[in-house]
């Protein structure tokens, strides 16, 4: 079926109280998996393209891959620009046929966070396409190795509040303890915070770093308002070691796919897992 928007499947999810898997693909492999296992949840599902693999693969190019995919698949599916860090990036994302973007301004201050949000705010929904924007600072580096909470900017209530109403976005990244890469120790969620923000704004709200993060912290956060949760390494994690161990157990490969064909299976297993414990299995 064609893409969808965001917006579609973000704003249904807060309403009914269960989150949308976005997770993170990198080739057509992973493209691949990530439908398979929402066709066999009959799950919607976020497909993203973090803009840092501009440089390395090409945001068209990988653009043009899931929405190749997507038109085969049986669910709704979403090509999500990840993580844009300029207005350049986004453009680049509407461009190429992306159906939702992400503008990352939480490392500025608040007034250039909100305006370079509302500045992409502006240009997407020109187009009809949602925006996703963050305040607070998700901890550890986006595409790096180890997550560091220590590095993380709690959401305050009031910026959070305020950015809402001044930038226009349609969904809202939030920080409350979660970070990304692995943990360097067992976070902690604000779920407290994450309630009082829930209360405040009414938009479908966002979870970063979620890999690794305890299921139960899981549930008790799309329990509070939170729709839409990324998911990124533990996914990277587990195609590497699988295909490593399969080169260590001897795997006698004719074609190169042979190394990885595993090491895919895995990752659609693992995210029909994801799917059900965010509670969007049978939702699309």
């Amino acid at each position: 079926m064609p893409l969808v928007t965001s917006k579609e499947v973000l704003s249904k999810a807060r309403e009914q109280g269960y989150a949308v898997g976005a997770f993170n693909v990198f080739n057509l492999e992973s493209v691949k998996a990530v439908i398979a296992a929402a066709e066999k949840e009959n799950a919607p599902v976020m497909i993203q393209v973090w803009s840092g693999l501009d440089t390395y693969v090409g945001l068209d190019v990988l653009g043009a891959i899931v929405q190749c995919e997507a038109k085969k698949a049986k669910v709704p599916v979403v090509l999500h620009l990840d993580h844009g860090m300029s207005p350049e990036h986004a453009a680049i994302g509407i461009r190429n046929g992306f159906t939702s973007v992400m503008i990352d301004g939480s490392s500025l201050p608040l007034e250039d966070n909100i305006a370079i949000t509302r500045d992409v705010v502006r240009i997407a929904h020109a187009v009809g396409l949602p925006v996703e924007g963050e305040i607070g600072h998700v901890g550890g580096e986006e595409g790096g190795d180890n997550a560091d909470v220590d590095d993380m900017i709690e959401t305050s209530i009031e910026d959070a509040v305020e950015f809402y109403q001044r930038s226009g976005v349609d969904s809202l990244a939030v920080s409350i303890g979660t970070s990304h890469g692995k943990y360097n120790h067992e976070p902690r969620l604000n779920i407290a915070l994450l309630s009082e923000i829930a209360k405040q704004i009414p938009i479908p709200l966002v979870l970063h770093g979620s890999s690794y993060t305890p299921e139960d912290m899981i549930r008790e956060a799309i329990g509070q308002g939170i729709a839409k949760i990324n998911v990124a390494t533990e996914m990277s994690d587990a195609i590497i070691e699988r295909t490593t161990q399969a080169i260590q157990q001897g795997l006698q490969a004719k074609y190169v796919n042979d190394l990885t064909y595993g090491a895919y299976a895995l990752m659609t297993e693992k995210i029909i897992h994801k799917m059900r414990l965010f509670g969007s299995s049978g939702k699309a």
